[in-house]
């Protein structure tokens, strides 16, 4: 059953509009609904600082898969003319050895990284190969260690909210055939101090309710709070091949 959660529920960090069809042809129809399951095969790489202790982070997907406890996400959108709206949510649960840099040296631990990611998106057709992207994204993160020799255990959970601008660029007329990429900033010091990310996606129409799509993707977070044994820092980037379908109604 571990395969199923990995294959049916994870991904690391959300792939916000892989799945958007090449729109925009049947702007006086009526709206157009996407439900969209993916699989994402990250990397990560960075830092996590729980209570002023720093845990370097530098995994790829077998280790990831390994150390997921449980995992899982979605993606939806609504169309109408040229504007469309999407929500996509994600959540993980990881456990993993790690190496934690401590005031007497280096020291192993036992990590735990539950990880909840909420993206609300809007999007405006300015071209018909172009769409401007806007939105909030949640990120929700609860980490904890504790080491395997020395007396040292710690847990911090924290809450913030980035807003989103970015652009969708469409290359249109392709026929069956899809090609677009999304790219975004975020953050603004108002959350994050910096976020972006970027997916260029290729897909294909078997028939018009159902489309496969895939590509690579990549989102990079760099959010810091509080100070000395109180200091929070998510310093991660991930990355990775993505592969997903989408179906229309």
């Amino acid at each position: 059953m571990r395969a199923i959660n990995i294959i049916t529920g994870f991904a690391m960090l959300a792939v916000v509009n892989c799945v958007v069809p090449a729109v925009h042809a049947q702007q006086d129809e009526g709206p157009q609904f996407t439900v969209a399951p993916y699989l994402l095969v990250p990397f990560m790489t960075g830092d996590v600082t729980i209570r002023g202790n720093q845990l370097d982070v530098d995994v790829g997907p077998s280790e990831i898969l390994d150390n997921l406890d449980f995992g899982i996400m979605g993606y939806f959108q609504v169309r109408k003319g040229p504007w469309a709206f999407a929500l996509d949510g994600l959540y993980m649960d990881l456990g993993k050895s790690a190496t934690l840099e401590t005031p007497v040296g280096t020291a192993g631990a036992a990590v735990s990284l539950k990880q909840g990611m909420y993206e609300f998106t809007g999007a405006r057709q300015i071209a018909p190969w172009a769409d401007l992207v806007f939105g909030l994204r949640i990120n929700r993160i609860n980490s904890s260690f504790e080491t395997l020799l020395l007396p040292i255990e710690a847990e911090q959970t924290k809450t913030w909210v980035d807003p989103v601008a970015g652009v969708k660029l469409v290359v249109p007329n392709t026929g069956r055939w899809l090609v677009f990429m999304r790219a975004d900033v975020g953050g603004f010091g108002a959350g994050s101090k910096f976020a972006w990310q970027i997916y260029p996606t290729v897909g294909y129409s078997f028939a018009d309710w159902i489309k496969l799509v895939g590509g690579y993707r990549v989102l990079s977070m760099d959010y810091e709070t509080g100070g000395d044994t109180d200091l929070f820092r998510y310093n991660i980037t991930t990355h990775g091949p993505f592969l997903g379908a989408a179906f229309q109604f």
